[in-house]
């Protein structure tokens, strides 16, 4: 009801339409969705454009801030908000949660593999990532596992994109690398509403697939921010 009150003001104020409100006299807002409006002659005509963009209710606390000149190349109905991006990051760090996988991983005492998982246990994820700078060769797969979690938990995704990828080509990870690859790219901020949104679709209808679940809940709350 405000809204369209604004609207209507400014409407008279600036429109060189003006003349379809003449007969407006007073506007009340009763309540969210209720405005009285009093009329010295019967608003035939008017109540006929409101349903075009005459006298649709735009945003006129919008149209003050931005300028007449920039709204109107660009106009915002009353009722909506300028969509807001995804908070992409929060979205990924919601859906994430660290393989049990991870904790079974146990390399001989002392060696790279076992250090790094100590360290990741530990909650140090820059030194296992660092630690895994040169994948011991005889558990590649393991070590690039762990590593491309290491740096998702520190917040290097760009760098975990590279480690996902490289699983997602094959081996035993494959599938869990397709979804941890997804959610760094998309904490990343470089995911891609159009291909990565048809691997999530796949994803989450795949009944098969270990994650299945936690796509068709991400799949939901990225929907809704659209």
């Amino acid at each position: 009801a405000q809204a369209l009150k604004d609207a209507w003001t400014r409407y008279k104020t600036i429109s060189p339409f003006a003349i379809d409100l003449d007969a407006l006299t007073e506007m009340k807002v009763v309540d969210e969705t209720t405005l009285d409006a009093v009329f010295s002659a019967p608003p035939a005509a008017s109540l006929i454009a409101l349903t075009t963009a005459f006298l649709a209710p735009w945003d006129a606390a919008e149209a003050e801030k931005v300028g007449n000149e920039t709204f109107a190349n660009a106009p915002i109905a009353g009722s909506e908000t300028p969509p807001a991006k995804p908070d992409w990051d929060a979205l990924a760090a919601a859906s994430y949660t660290v393989p049990e996988s991870l904790g079974g991983l146990r390399g001989e005492d002392g060696d790279t593999l076992s250090l790094a998982a100590t360290a990741f246990a530990q909650q140090k994820y820059r030194q296992a990532a660092r630690l895994l700078s040169t994948l011991p060769e005889e558990s590649q797969q393991e070590a690039l596992m762990l590593r491309a979690h290491a740096f998702f938990s520190a917040k290097n995704y760009a760098a975990a994109v590279r480690d996902f990828s490289e699983l997602e080509k094959g081996g035993i990870y494959k599938k869990e690398a397709e979804w941890y690859g997804l959610l760094a790219r998309m904490a990343s901020g470089k995911f891609d509403p159009k291909g990565d949104g048809i691997i999530l679709d796949n994803i989450r209808n795949n009944g098969k697939h270990p994650h299945s679940a936690k796509a068709a809940a991400l799949y939901k709350k990225w929907k809704a921010t659209q």
